[in-house]
C-alpha cells in the first residue's frame, strides 16, 4: 500500500544556518527524543543588562520545549553563574528539576531574581571547571558512560578579575577549555552583548568551542531563533530503540561515484546501527522468530552481498557490512538493485508468511542513472519498479542522503518509498547526519511491519 508521506519524517534533517529562517514550517513538531547530558553555564556579571539575563534564561527554556523526554535515560539539564565566582544551581539529578514542568518552574523562579551580582567580575574559568569536575554535572560517578556532555556557555565579555591578570585569566579560561575537550565535553558558545552594546571579540571564543558551527555571535535575541539554529546541532544526540519484531530487513546501498569513499563508510556504520536495533535470528526458526538482514549495493552494477540465510545474529551482520568495498564507480541503476529485490525475496526471506514482512531499506544520493547514459532517466524507471515490488508485499523506506546538486532526486525517492522518506538532502547536511535518523527510522518500521499487522499507516 503506498501511503501518504509522514511530514515530520520527510523534514527529519540537519540544515546549515545560512539556508534557512527562524519562520522555516520545518520547525513545526520539532521534539525529539534526545540522551545527552547539558550544562548550561550563564553568565550574571554586572555588564550583562537585566533584560539580556531573562532572554539568557529564555535560550534554556527554548532548549527544554524543543527536547521530548527528560532523566536519567533521556536528557539531563544542569545550570551554573558565574560572576564573581561560579557555582551550581541546580544538578543533573535535582529532583526539582528533574521534569520539564520543574526545569521551566525553576527558570521562572531565576527570571524573577534580581539580587546584583557581588561584583564586577567574570570567573568563566571557574564555570568551565567548575561544570567538568562538580560530582552534580559532569563530574558525576557516570562520568564514563558514553551519553554526550555538552556545555553551552552564554556570556557577553572575555575573562575578568582585575586589571593586571587578564591575560593570565584568559590563559586559564582556555586552559581549562582545552581540560574540558579532553575529557570530552563539547562546549557551545554564545556571545552576547553587554551594556554598551558590544559583542566580545569572536576569535578568543572561537578557541573554545567545539566546532566553528558551535560558535554564535547574538546580535540581537537568539531565543526565536533557536529551533532553527541551534538544535539541529543537538538533534544528533538521539536516544537507542531497540526492536524486537520479527522483520525480513534488505538494505540496497548506493555506491556510485558521487558518494566519496568515506561517505559510503558513513553509509555502512548508519546500516551497522539499524542492524544493532533489532534482535536478528536465524529465519528458519518458526518457535521463536527475529529479524533478518540481506544486503545489495549497487552503482553501473548490482552486488549481492549476503543474504538473510547467512547470519544467524546481529555480530556475523555486522562483518558481512564491515566486508561490503568502501569503493564506488559510475551510474546509478537504483532500478536494477529493487529489480534484484525480489529475488532476494523469493529465495531468502520469509516472504510474508505469518505476517513477516520483507522490507527494503534503500539509501541513495540522487536519480537513476543507468550505465551509459548521458543524462539522469526519468523518476518513473525506478519507481515503476517499487510499484511493482509493493504489489507483491515488499515495502521500501528510502533515506535519502546528502547531495548537493540542485535536482538530487527526490521526485523519484518520493515516489519509490512506500511511507517513509529521510531526507538528508538539503544545502550543507553532513552524512553524519544519517545515525542520528537511526532510531526515528527503527521506532517507524517497528510499529509499521510488526508481525501479522495488516501493513497500513
Amino acid at each position: 500500500m503506498k501511503a501518504e508521506l509522514d511530514t515530520e519524517t520527510l523534514d527529519y534533517m540537519h540544515r546549515s544556518t545560512t539556508s534557512l529562517k527562524p519562520s522555516s514550517p520545518w520547525y513545526v513538531n520539532l521534539k525529539k527524543d534526545l540522551c545527552m547530558d547539558i550544562v548550561f553555564a550563564l553568565d550574571r556579571s554586572c555588564s550583562v543588562p537585566r533584560d539580556d539575563l531573562v532572554n539568557e534564561y529564555r535560550i534554556i527554556e527554548s532548549a527544554i520545549n524543543a527536547i521530548e523526554g527528560f532523566g536519567p535515560d533521556k536528557t539531563r539539564v544542569g545550570l551554573i553563574t558565574f560572576d564573581y565566582g561560579a557555582r551550581v544551581v541546580f544538578g543533573f539529578d535535582d529532583a526539582e528539576t528533574s521534569t520539564r514542568e520543574g526545569l521551566l518552574a525553576k527558570l521562572d523562579e531565576l527570571k524573577r531574581d534580581t539580587t546584583p551580582p557581588e561584583k564586577c567580575k567574570t570567573y568563566t574559568w571557574e564555570a568551565l571547571k567548575l561544570a567538568r569536575e562538580d560530582p552534580k554535572l559532569f563530574g558525576g560517578s557516570d562520568k564514563n558512560s558514553e551519553r554526550a556532555r555538552i556545555l553551552m556557555l552564554v556570556t557577553d565579555g572575555i575573562p575578568y578579575d582585575k586589571e593586571g591578570n587578564r591575560q593570565d585569566m584568559a590563559d586559564n579560561t582556555l586552559a581549562e577549555g582545552a581540560s574540558n575537550d579532553a575529557d570530552g565535553i563539547k562546549t557551545m558558545v554564545f556571545t552576547v552583548k553587554n551594556k554598551k552594546g558590544v559583542l566580545p571579540p569572536k576569535d578568543f571564543f572561537e578557541q573554545l568551542a567545539y566546532s566553528m558551527r558551535w560558535m554564535f555571535q547574538v546580535e540581537n535575541e537568539l531565543v526565536e531563533d533557536f529551533g532553527a539554529f541551534v538544535f539541529p546541532l543537538l538533534a544528533r544526540f538521539t536516544c537507542p530503540y531497540k526492536c524486537n519484531e520479527a522483520i525480513d530487513l534488505i538494505y540496497v546501498m548506493d555506491r556510485s561515484i558521487s558518494i566519496t569513499t568515506p561517505n559510503i563508510k558513513k553509509m555502512k556504520d548508519f546500516y551497522k546501527v539499524v542492524t544493532e536495533s533489532f534482535s536478528i535470528g536465524d529465519i528458519r526458526s518458526q518457535a521463536d522468530p527475529k529479524a533478518s538482514v540481506a544486503m545489495l549495493s549497487y552503482n553501473r552494477d548490482v552486488y549481492r552481498h549476503f543474504t538473510g540465510l547467512d547470519c544467524m545474529d546481529a555480530t556475523c551482520v555486522l562483518g558481512k557490512i564491515d566486508q561490503v568495498p568502501n569503493t564506488h564507480e559510475d551510474f546509478t541503476v537504483t532500478n536494477l538493485a529493487l529489480q534484484e529485490v525480489q529475488e532476494i525475496v523469493n529465495q531468502f526471506t520469509r516472504n510474508g508468511f505469518n505476517g513477516i514482512h520483507p522490507v527494503v531499506v534503500l539509501q541513495t544520493d540522487g536519480n537513476t542513472w543507468q550505465v551509459g547514459a548521458k543524462s539522469i532517466s526519468s523518476p518513473k524507471v525506478s519507481i515503476a519498479v517499487a510499484d511493482a515490488l509493493r504489489a507483491k508485499g515488499i515495502d521500501t523506506v528510502v533515506v535519502a542522503a546528502p547531495n548537493y546538486r540542485e535536482d538530487p532526486g527526490l521526485v523519484e525517492l518520493k515516489g519509490i518509498a512506500s511511507h517513509y522518506v529521510f531526507d538528508l538532502q538539503s544545502s550543507l547536511t553532513s552524512f553524519d547526519d544519517l545515525i542520528p535518523i537511526a532510531p526515528k527510522l527503527v521506532k517507524l518500521v517497528c510499529d509499521m511491519y510488526k508481525q501479522n499487522s495488516e501493513n497500513e499507516v
